[in-house]
């Protein structure tokens, strides 16, 4: 198991992945200054992310500052929980290091604290198990041995 200490910036997009970013937790998380269109309007604010794979958590520094809305500032600005609607997942290599697995961010209430210039809230992952199966720890190595060509069936 790696702890990740690197901490990454990212844009965060709230709302639920299953309601098309609308409603409440975490929707997308993108690389910054990166354009994306398709969401000019969404609730986002920029956070920097650490991934714990030990305690099996996502940690989020969320700068007050960069929150692009009122009512995406709401989801925090006196409260003591941050609502994840719905499971995300979220790519192998999305921090920054490829050698951070495919997780998903898991549904719960999760407490916030804050100070002056952040919002912070840790988030349960479940590591993705595609990257943790039998046959191999390493996915390309997996690859290679589903794929092998003295694997191949004979079709003569």
């Amino acid at each position: 198991m790696t702890n990740f200490k690197r901490r990454n910036l990212s844009e965060v997009i709230f709302g639920s992945p299953m309601r098309n970013c609308a409603g409440h937790g975490i929707c997308k998380i993108l690389t910054p200054g990166v354009a994306h269109t398709a969401c000019q309007h969404c609730r986002r604010a920029l956070a920097y992310i650490q991934f714990h794979e030990k305690r099996g958590q996502l940690s989020f520094s969320f700068i007050r500052e960069s929150f692009s809305t009122p009512k995406a500032v709401s989801q925090f600005q006196g409260r003591q929980h941050f609502t994840q609607e719905s499971r995300l997942f979220c790519h192998a290599g999305l921090l920054g290091s490829p050698l951070t697995p495919s997780f998903f961010l898991l549904p719960g209430k999760y407490a916030i604290t804050e100070d002056e210039y952040f919002f912070y809230v840790r988030v349960a992952v479940d590591i993705d198990k595609i990257y943790h199966s039998d046959i191999s720890p390493h996915p390309l190595k997996r690859r290679m041995i589903m794929f092998s060509p003295s694997l191949r069936l004979n079709h003569d």
